[in-house]
């Protein structure tokens, strides 16, 4: 009961679908990006060395960068910063896909790089705005719900992802995936208008103390 009371208040359903549709187009490139590496040319050995050594380099100093902007703005506010920085390394692998850039040496590590720099400030800052509005009565379970919803979410749109490569091509898959971004950005503002309020639970009554 106090969960479904929680999704309720105002600003609660937003939140969810947010949360359900915030990664959608991300989801949608990623799943078919290596893929698309791989028909360009480009060994697994560069790839893995672009995206697993480097890459998580870049994408650890990202989530640094998402904590820093969840700390200095309103979290919908950082939420909305890394949502736009993501656009970025989207438009620029949808300019790669579609032949608008050149496939080199250097503009894919630059797309793979900003990619994870980018994708890990929004992954904290989303996460960052889940924990400060659960109730915290019910902490554990609000957050897991969000947490589930954020996973099936992104596991939905990855699903189809392959399917709509095939029948559209990796450029206008990738197209795609920035429109689906970029439309997910006014669902912040419900946020910022109607915050679910944080529910501090009630501290335990005081004991009576224990005699001998």
């Amino acid at each position: 009961r106090k969960l479904w009371a929680a999704l309720r208040v105002p600003g609660g359903a937003w939140l969810l679908l947010f949360v359900a549709v915030y990664k959608a187009g991300e989801s949608v490139v990623d799943v078919m990006w290596f893929p698309y590496l791989v028909d360009s040319g480009f060994t697994r050995e560069q790839i893995s060395l672009w995206a697993g050594v480097y890459g998580m380099g870049f994408s650890l100093g990202g989530s640094l960068l998402g904590g820093v902007l969840s700390t200095v703005l309103p979290l919908w506010r950082a939420l909305l910063v890394a949502c736009v920085l993501r656009l970025g390394p989207m438009l620029l692998q949808w300019m790669l896909a579609s032949g608008l850039v050149a496939a080199t040496r250097t503009t894919i590590p630059l797309a793979i790089w900003s990619e994870a720099v980018t994708g890990g400030a929004l992954t904290v800052a989303m996460f960052a705005l889940m924990m400060a509005r659960v109730d915290r009565s019910i902490g554990a379970m609000h957050y897991t719900l969000l947490a589930c919803v954020e996973v099936h979410g992104k596991g939905l749109c990855g699903m189809a992802s392959g399917v709509l490569a095939q029948q559209l091509g990796y450029g206008a898959l990738f197209g795609w995936g920035v429109v689906l971004s970029a439309l997910c950005l006014p669902l912040l503002l419900p946020l910022r208008i109607a915050p679910v309020p944080d529910v501090a639970p009630q501290p335990p009554p005081d004991l009576p103390p224990r005699r001998g």
